[in-house]
């Protein structure tokens, strides 16, 4: 069987080219910003780390919820403008870390934007991280351009 069909190349990588430099401009804006990134994973530590570093974007990293939550309770209210929170996490999972920050009364904690982070994409678990008190939910793996959508979408509405 022969199907003729034409090939988009070039579209498809204009549109890529019109994504990624949308994610720099966005992740310019955020130049300066510092989060907190709780995962466990070392390796996604370090790629998240390193994709928010490369745009000026500050980040303090915890490998659970427990240390992640007590980072957050030492710094003084506004240090952090987000927080990249994995769901699945040893000592204190992403849920109940998400639940101890906005049980604190302060409208710091119950404002600042949690963003979870899953490889899960069911709508199940997407309500349940925002049932939990978390702000919105990316999928795992990250999209750069998504990441950064997200946190202008989150963060620049706050500076």
């Amino acid at each position: 069987i022969f199907l003729p069909v034409q090939v988009a190349e070039k579209e498809a990588a204009q549109e890529q080219e019109a994504l990624t430099t949308e994610a720099a401009s966005t992740a310019g804006l955020l130049r300066g910003t510092r989060i907190l990134l709780c995962e466990d994973n070392m390796l996604n530590r370090e790629i998240i780390s390193e994709i928010l570093s490369s745009r000026g974007i500050l980040v303090d990293t915890a490998e659970n919820g427990q240390k992640g939550l007590e980072l957050f309770s030492r710094e003084k209210p506004g240090t952090y403008q987000a927080i990249l929170m994995d769901i699945r996490m040893p000592v204190m999972d992403g849920y109940q870390t998400t639940a101890r920050i906005r049980a604190r009364k302060d409208s710091y904690s119950q404002t600042i934007p949690i963003l979870a982070l899953s490889a899960d994409a069911y709508e199940e678990s997407i309500q349940k991280s925002l049932d939990s008190g978390m702000t919105d939910h990316l999928t795992k793996p990250i999209e750069n351009t998504k990441l950064f959508q997200s946190l202008q979408k989150y963060i620049l509405p706050l500076k």
